[in-house]
């Protein structure tokens, strides 16, 4: 329970950036986020539910994505893609389609 709802918190702070409604410079919500997201990945899994594990990766690699967008920056999605990466060790039956995700990110990074 305590991994769920970390990994619920976890998306919720990024809800406002999504819907366009936050500060563009809130770090310490994206950083949060990023933080409750870690502690089920890393602290949590063993206790965790597959579906926990699956929102706090996808909540971890958003932040991320949303912190490269923020900076304008797109080699940041290199951590977003080292993310993306451990999520598709964790869970392997999600391989392709992260893989998917993974080789946009890249080719995002090659065209900028």
């Amino acid at each position: 329970v305590n991994a769920h709802a970390h990994a619920i918190r976890a998306r919720a702070y990024l809800r406002p950036f999504e819907e366009e409604q936050e500060e563009k410079n809130d770090d310490k919500v994206i950083s949060a986020a990023i933080h409750d997201a870690q502690r089920v990945v890393r602290d949590l899994s063993a206790v965790a539910t597959p579906m926990s594990i699956s929102l706090a990766y996808r909540a971890w690699t958003d932040a991320e994505l949303i912190l490269a967008k923020q900076q304008k920056q797109q080699q940041n999605n290199e951590k977003a893609i080292d993310v993306l990466s451990q999520w598709s060790q964790a869970q392997p039956k999600y391989t392709t389609k992260l893989q998917g995700e993974i080789d946009s990110l890249r080719r995002l990074s090659v065209e900028s």
